[in-house]
């Protein structure tokens, strides 16, 4: 499962809208992501310290432009399915007699651009290594035209998903679900989180294997199938990481399918749990019932925390969690649902409603589901509920 042509297509057409209402002549990307977003670039997860370079133009065919080591890994073969033209610079720092970032403005210009006004995304993997300026500077210092930074024209694109994207990351959650659904049955007293996350891991990647076609690896981490669960747990647990009755438990899970994510969060105890469990359970379970049915458009990020916030420090804890953040080509992406946030929820928003309940000594109760925002409200994409409660089969 992957995104087509047409969608790869219809983002670079909106980006020149974009472009074309700002009064720029063409967008610089360098953030492996944007270019993924707008261009299939198939070498995304080659980025390493190379940068690869992906340009928007109003007058030009979009070009890609990659390290010869990336280059040559393609074997000729084309490195994205839309773009026109690719063209290979020698090596990062330098490229020839120039450094990269030098080389890159050269081609800008050799694609009519010089003396123009372009957008610059910012520095997505800054290098710090005392010699090489922040890539971004370097491009507005050799560029022989205007530049802006224009980090935020893609990444507000991205907020909003479309039909292509929401079929990839309601799979996505859908294992991600399964993956909790799989711990939660193999969770036994004496075994070690380890054990236990490994053998979910293989049950669950057996079934993406055997159940979905054409797997692209995950934008974030490179790895080919989601089933990539991690679980913590609290109090006297963190430190063994054994399994042990009466100890509280967070089985936090995520799944990647054609580069987009799912998270399924669920917390719960083996045995029985203590009255005072209850009660810290009840108060989690509340917050993030009542912060997920705030949920619909045209409400913004800090409505949203403020539900959860007021139903913990009115029980008389303290507020430790934000209620999300957006869930796509990042498992943790804009908008950031978090205290003060002014950012209006849109249709098309995939968030995560995750607030909870800590106290030190005692452990921590919150839960996690993936939702999205849509006209009339909200469409809840991580449903299974299996161990929504205090006893862990």
């Amino acid at each position: 499962m992957r995104l087509s042509n047409d969608f790869f297509c219809r983002k670079q057409e909106a980006v020149k809208e974009e472009l074309a209402q700002r009064n720029w002549d063409a967008l610089l990307m360098m953030n492996p992501l944007s270019i993924y977003y707008t261009m299939g670039n198939k070498g995304f997860h080659l980025h390493w310290e190379r940068p690869v370079f992906g340009v928007i133009s109003l007058d030009h065919a979009p070009v890609l432009m990659v390290a010869n080591d990336v280059y040559g890994h393609s074997e000729g073969k084309a490195l994205s399915p839309v773009v026109c033209e690719v063209r290979p610079y020698q090596e990062y720092p330098y490229s020839g007699t120039m450094t990269t970032m030098e080389w890159a403005a050269r081609m800008l210009e050799d694609m009519g651009l010089k003396g123009r006004t372009i957008g610059v995304e910012d520095n997505f993997i800054p290098i710090q290594d005392g010699v090489c300026p922040p890539w971004y500077n370097q491009i507005a210092a050799a560029f022989r035209g205007t530049v802006h930074r224009g980090g935020d024209l893609v990444a507000k694109m991205r907020m909003i998903k479309d039909e292509e994207e929401l079929v990839l990351v309601r799979k996505a959650c859908h294992y991600a679900d399964l993956m909790v659904k799989t711990i939660s049955e193999l969770i036994e007293p004496g075994l070690t989180e380890q054990q236990v996350a490994t053998r979910a891991r293989a049950i669950v990647a057996g079934r993406m294997y055997a159940e979905l076609e054409d797997i692209v690896p995950s934008l974030s981490g490179g790895r080919i199938v989601g089933g990539s669960p991690y679980m913590y747990a609290q109090s006297e647990l963190r430190e063994e990481r054994v399994f042990r009755p009466g100890v509280p438990i967070i089985i936090n899970c995520g799944a990647t399918v054609g580069a987009y994510h799912g998270e399924s969060e669920r917390c719960g105890i083996i045995g029985d749990p203590t009255p005072r469990q209850r009660e810290l359970f009840d108060i989690a379970m509340e917050c993030e019932i009542e912060a997920r049915d705030a949920v619909k458009a045209g409400v913004t990020c800090g409505e949203i925390d403020q539900v959860a916030k007021d139903i913990v420090t009115g029980a008389g804890f303290s507020y430790w969690y934000g209620v999300g953040h957006g869930v796509g080509l990042l498992g943790h992406e804009p908008p950031w649902v978090r205290e003060h946030n002014p950012m209006v929820l849109e249709p098309g928003m995939c968030i995560t409603i995750e607030p909870g309940l800590h106290v030190h000594g005692e452990g921590s109760f919150h839960c996690s589901e993936t939702v999205l925002v849509t006209a009339e409200g909200h469409e809840i994409l991580t449903p299974y509920d299996g161990i929504h409660r205090l006893d862990l089969p």
